[in-house]
């Protein structure tokens, strides 16, 4: 391309997006800069970033198609040997207006990387010398050149690998040398920086040359020599070597091809001899006196390039660059197992820490994040201290905040902290590289488990390495720094400070005792803070430790740590420790008094306590040498001894030796000297092991009026109290001596009575059960205790409940807002009597099937129907987002249109749907909806007093929608959700729920659950037909029983004490389970398949709909009432006469007159099948073919129509008196009168039957 490319001026220039629109397959995103010559820009082609160069042509007399056929020989004999150190154009596109190459885009050139930090070390270099030498290799064995080297056209990847791109065949070969600038400035010097890298035999002064340079057919027969691009790649490593130095511009150049100009000042720059020799070989003026780029290479092996160069990172590199289709995840897997067994060579260690480093954001799977972990560790070792803060230390902090998981952040903070610890030298600039960079980091760390217990082991090591990075770099720095040593020590002291008091105050134990095990954790916290803090921080934080009654470990751990620190505090400690001793000295658990014991016989041999604290212990200290626990005996003879040597001769046999010779065998009159053996072979017997246990687990009233007895009136006749009689009998038969010695009875009093009274205040303490999947299942101390504390105690008369707005409408009042702000009453009485989980009403004599009242004021479908029992013949019905009460009393015998007495919607703009709603104690009803809340109605003369809102989830972790709701206790709520969570609720307390299990997620999503009558069990359902049997009392599941089917609806049977009733999802069927034995013992069938046979699953319809969505029972006659999808309702009698069971209701059932004879409708037979009592339906409906035209329960449908009541009142009704619709629950209420089925359907229809 010759002169008249320089000489022309286009009358218009278009940006480079213009000529993209000729190349549909790329996305245009940002200009690279553009220059005469050639546009160039970032696009998008496909998924991959690419650069796209642009030459528009203005002269159609170029040979452009010369140019295209050398770019596209220069691809392919490229691609034909691998050359990884080459990066060619991909595609060359020509159209009218432009030429179009395509090449990948690499962030870096090799003019970038140079004035990135963290800036380029020596070994980095090399290693680029090393492969541009190999990249012209790789170039020049096709007879290929490059034409333009320099600095911009030569990329670096963030793995340290170098790429030469932009190869220029179509640029000129030759340069006019007396006029070169315009020339020069067109074609090479593109990015303005004047440095001219062109070979100088390029420059041509002949004049019979220079009048044919620019002709475009010499021009094409002129090509390049390699010995040019040797030029050019040795002024590129001048400017390398030296920093930036450019060792020629265009008029330096021209003079060194006059030999007037030297570059030898510039080269002089560079240190190491070897590149100094290289690079002026490289540039030298005689073309033939420069060596080809192999020959460069083997002649500095091993002097200038290290061996490993060419017999491992050279092939290393080839193998990573030919495997492009590996994923990141893979190739950091093959770059662990590599680290781990390079040699200790700073320089090699240096560029794999590149190679790991350009993979950490790549990273998918835990696995691979935890090796490049493990290998930022085993790098750290073996490289320089700025490499580390500058290569290391960031990634590690990103993996800090990993998204995924807890494991590698946790890992991430334990390698950061090993990291930092292995730099000794710390630059000036970097003396608050805590406060500005780790520490937030550490601040936004998540609260997570493992990563606070992470925290909790490095704590101290990161305090302490803070301090000494903070003191090197001052040290290190220029001039008075006093104010601001000190400004920057109290800041990342008050940063500690909340890390500590977060960890000290964890709700998980495990932390904390992490946090004080941890060796020198203490001591390195308490050097850091100084006494002052260490008191007001430290030590004021680990006395909550005591209070901590679930965890002995933790209770333990704080005795173990109080030497350390109260040591480094001082003696003003200890009236503060004293009592706390003693406390350790009388807690439950026997490892714990152990612990305190070795405590005092630590502080007493280092003198810490006083002459009066002294003996003040010693009086606690003595009675556990009669322990039953030889432990326990063998640390206090140890405490008793440690004490001699703080105390003078005087003391020892005026206040020591007298108290303990109380303790000693009577057979021994004396003691010499106070040491184990001595006093060991002399105590007495001790306590017996079983007394010892019944004493601390006796009630504290019973112990110590037993104690009074035995001190005062032994001998002299039996105690007043049976229970004490009963009580000594007891002892005495479990190996108390009698008369009792008065040793033992001051030991039951000193020390006995203290564990009984600990006992005692932890008498409600249940352990924690986990399930199979891990999980804590069991109710916390701290829940049951506060429970209980509620329930025995009457109920505040008004509560507080999060703000929410609903609007409550009934007879009395058209229409009310009603605000549950701070305080809202609760109106829940104390006096009234409240029933169990289950209501059922009983009949005097069986129900006819006769239509009472149809009513039908909900628009769609009826979720729950749930008796009120405060007020008999009152029953609710839940519908989307409101509840309507209904009072069948009012419909005894009337012609007139019925209401309901009172319609409450819930709370919010959005529509939300009730799935279960529940009866509670005084008049409140309770429903739980599907955005995850629990909703309470206090009712009161049929008007809405008030209502609470309380989310059922108040963690982090998503539990489901919620499946089920039952009442536990008249108080207590129970609410099951889909992903398997139970919690129970007290609704006089509606802050949060006072107890939560977890059911293990293999077995199913959770769909249903119930309550057995004596509040002692429950039975939850799911998904996968696993029906688990829970104790409440302790919050643990019992027993697992696999049916067939996915469970629907469960119902625990009065009739059946311990079993429960499963409605399976299909088969129209109801199964009683018994929860002991696992067994199916009765089977109401009411399908028309074979007996007790399981629906294949190609034949299960995608929206099932043969089910049992109702249940009820009778217990006046032993009977079961059911109703679902084939819109009847039957009457099973279970238990007298299986036979006599009948269809109550039902499509093609005749009207049942309310006069005259009871005609039963249907036929039933009773046979056993497989050990299973099975009563059939043999007349099934054939309304079971139409339910393909009906309503889907598991879809969420429902019908329409208008908002009308009817009443019959003996007379014929002008519908079919069935239900038109799937029936979706049924239940019985009891008026003064009689007593009534109540029913629902999809189509929002109530049906009231007698």
């Amino acid at each position: 391309m010759g002169n008249q490319l320089v000489a022309f001026a286009p009358s218009l220039i278009r940006p480079v997006e213009f000529y993209l629109t000729d190349v549909p397959e790329l996305y245009f995103e940002s200009n690279l800069g553009s220059t005469r010559f050639l546009k160039v820009c970032r696009a998008k082609q496909g998924p991959l970033l690419v650069v796209v160069k642009v030459f528009v042509i203005h002269e159609h007399t170029l040979p452009i198609q010369v140019y295209c056929e050398r770019l596209q020989n220069l691809r392919k004999c490229l691609g034909s040997t691998p050359s990884p150190n080459c990066l060619p154009y991909t595609k060359t596109i020509s159209t009218e207006k432009s030429v179009v190459v395509i090449r990948p885009y690499v962030k870096f050139s090799l003019y970038d990387r140079m004035s990135t930090r963290p800036f380029l070390r020596k070994s980095e270099k090399l290693w680029i010398a090393f492969q541009l030498l190999c990249g012209l290799v790789q170039l020049h064995k096709h007879s290929l050149c490059h034409g333009d080297l320099k600095l911009e056209n030569i990329l670096i990847t963030p793995g340290l690998r170098l790429l030469l791109c932009d190869f220029a065949p179509f640029k000129p070969v030759y340069l006019p040398r007396n006029n070169p600038s315009a020339i020069f400035g067109f074609f090479f010097d593109t990015a303005g920086r004047r440095c001219c890298y062109v070979a100088p035999e390029r420059f041509q002064d002949d004049k019979t040359q220079l009048d044919n340079l620019l002709t475009q057919e010499d021009e094409l027969r002129h090509f390049l020599l390699p010995s040019m691009d040797i030029f050019s790649a040795g002024c590129c490593l001048i400017e390398l070597f030296t920093e930036g130095r450019v060792p020629f511009d265009l008029s330096q150049l021209l003079s060194f091809c006059a030999n007037d100009y030297d570059p030898t000042t510039v080269i002089e720059l560079i240190e190491d001899p070897s590149a100094k020799e290289l690079l002026s070989d490289m540039v030298q003026r005689d073309p033939s006196k420069r060596l080809t780029a192999a020959e460069y290479l083997t002649r500095f092996r091993g002097r200038l390039f290290p061996e490993v160069f060419y017999s491992t990172l050279q092939s290393y590199f080839d193998i990573l660059a030919f495997q492009p289709l590996i994923t990141p995840d893979s190739r950091m897997a093959r770059l662990r197992h590599d680290v781990r067994t390079l040699p200790d060579d700073v320089s090699l260690n240096l560029i794999f820490t590149s190679l790991v480093s350009a993979e950490v954001r790549g990273l998918k799977s835990v696995t691979a994040k935890l090796f490049a972990l493990d290998s930022f560790r085993r790098l750290a070792h073996n490289l320089n201290d700025d490499d580390v803060l500058e290569r290391v230390i960031p990634y590690i902090v990103y993996l800090l905040q990993d998204p995924v998981s807890p494991r590698v952040r946790a890992e991430a903070l334990t390698t950061l902290v090993h990291c930092l610890d292995l730099v000794t030298q710390i630059p000036p600039s970097d003396y608050n590289i805590f406060s500005a960079y780790i520490f937030p980091a550490l601040e936004r760390l998540d609260r997570d488990v493992a990563v606070r217990i992470a925290l909790a082991k490095t704590l101290s090591r990161i305090a302490q390495i803070s301090m000494r990075y903070l003191e090197a770099s001052f040290l290190q720095g220029h001039g008075p720094q006093q104010p601001q040593f000190i400004a920057e020590l109290q800041s990342q002291r008050d940063t500690v400070a909340t890390f500590l008091s977060t960890l000290l105050t964890d709700t998980d134990p495990v932390v904390k005792r992490v946090l004080v095990s941890t060796s020198g954790s203490l001591e390195g916290l308490c050097s850091y803070f100084g006494r002052v803090k260490s008191h007001d921080i430290l030590l004021s934080h680990l006395i909550t430790f005591l209070n901590d009654k679930d965890d002995w470990h933790l209770r333990a751990a704080f005795f173990r740590c109080v030497p350390g620190v109260a040591s480094f505090i001082g003696w003003h400690a200890a009236p503060l420790l004293i009592p706390l001793l003693k406390q350790g000295l009388s807690d439950v658990e026997e490892f714990v008094m152990r612990q305190a014991l070795i405590t005092i016989k630590s502080l007493t041999e280092i003198n810490y306590f006083g002459h009066r604290f002294l003996l003040d212990l010693l009086e606690e200290v003595l009675p556990f040498v009669i322990h039953p626990n030889l432990w326990l005996r063998n640390a206090s003879v140890g405490v008793i001894t440690s004490i001699k040597v703080n105390l003078s001769e005087v003391d020892l046999h005026c206040h020591v030796i007298p108290r303990l010779k109380v303790y000693l065998n009577p057979t021994f009159s004396s003691i010499w000297g106070l040491n184990e053996v001595a006093i060991s072979s002399k105590i007495r017997k001790p306590l017996e092991r079983q007394v010892y246990e019944s004493c601390s687990k006796a009630k504290g009233v019973l112990l110590e009026v037993t104690i009074e007895y035995l001190r005062n009136r032994q001998g002299k006749g039996e105690p007043d109290s049976n229970e004490v009689s009963n009580f000594l009998a007891r002892l005495k038969a479990e190996g108390l001596n009698t008369p009792v010695d008065p040793v033992y009875i001051t030991f039951l009093q000193k020390h006995v009575m203290k564990v009984n009274t600990q006992r005692c205040l932890r008498t409600t303490d249940v352990s924690a059960f986990s399930t199979n999947n891990g999980k804590n299942n069991g109710f916390s101390q701290q829940q049951l205790q506060s429970h209980l504390l509620i329930m025995s105690t009457p109920p505040l008369k008004e509560l507080m409940y999060p703000g929410s707005f609903s609007t409550v409408t009934g007879p009395d009042m058209s229409s009310a807002s009603l605000m549950s702000g701070p305080s809202i009453p609760a109106n829940i009485s104390p006096n009234i009597k409240s029933p169990g989980p289950q209501y059922y009403a009983n009949f005097t004599e069986k129900p006819r099937g006769i239509l009472v009242a149809h009513l039908h004021e909900h628009s769609s479908c009826i979720t729950k129907i749930c008796p009120l029992t405060f007020t008999k013949g009152l029953f609710a019905t839940a519908c989307r987002n409101d509840v309507r009460i209904w009072d069948a009393e009012k419909m005894e015998g009337k012609n007139v249109a019925n209401r309901s007495r009172c319609h409450i919607r819930l709370p919010g703009e959005r529509e939300k749907n009730i799935s279960n709603i529940t009866y509670a104690a005084g008049a409140n009803v309770i429903g739980v909806a599907d955005d995850k809340t629990l909703y309470g109605f206090g009712l009161e003369n049929m008007v809405a007093k008030s209502i609470f809102t309380l989310p059922i989830n108040n963690q982090a972790v998503d539990i489901g929608i919620p499946m089920a709701l039952e009442s536990h206790s008249p108080y207590l709520m129970v609410v099951g959700t889909e992903l398997g969570t139970v919690l129970g609720f007290d609704i006089r307390i509606a802050t949060k729920d006072v107890f939560r299990l977890q059911s293990d997620l293999k077995w199913g999503l959770l769909s249903s659950l119930c309550v057995d009558e004596e509040q002692n069990w429950m039975c939850t359902g799911t998904s996968k037909g696993i029906l688990t049997c829970w104790d409440l009392r302790f919050g643990v599941p019992v027993n697992t029983v696999k049916t067939d089917t996915p469970v629907r609806k469960l119902k625990p049977s009065p009739l059946h004490p311990g079993s429960v009733f499963s409605c399976p999802r299909y088969q129209n069927e109801a199964s009683l389970w018994n929860l002991e034995t696992g067994s199916r013992q009765v089977s109401l069938w009411a399908s028309n398949l074979p007996l007790l046979s399981k629906q294949p699953e190609s034949s299960i319809p995608s929206r099932p709909s043969m089910s049992m969505f109702g249940m009820t029972f009778v217990k006046s006659h032993n009977a079961v009432i059911t109703a679902g999808s084939d819109m009847c309702i039957r009457w099973w009698d279970v238990i007298t006469n299986p036979e006599n069971s009948y269809v109550l209701v039902s499509p093609d059932k005749p009207e049942q007159p309310v006069t005259g004879s009871f005609v039963k409708h249907g036929e039933f037979r009773f046979r056993i099948v497989d050990g299973v009592e099975v009563i059939q339906d043999v007349t099934v409906s054939q309304n079971q073919n139409q339910l393909g035209k009906k309503f889907d329960m598991d879809s969420g449908g429902g019908g329409s129509g208008s908002p009308t009541s009817n009443t019959s009142s003996g007379h014929s009704y002008h519908h079919s008196n069935a239900h038109h619709n799937v029936i979706t629950d049924i239940a019985t209420v009891a008026t003064p009168n009689q007593s009534f089925i109540i029913s629902s359907s999809a189509d929002g229809v109530i049906k009231i039957w007698k």
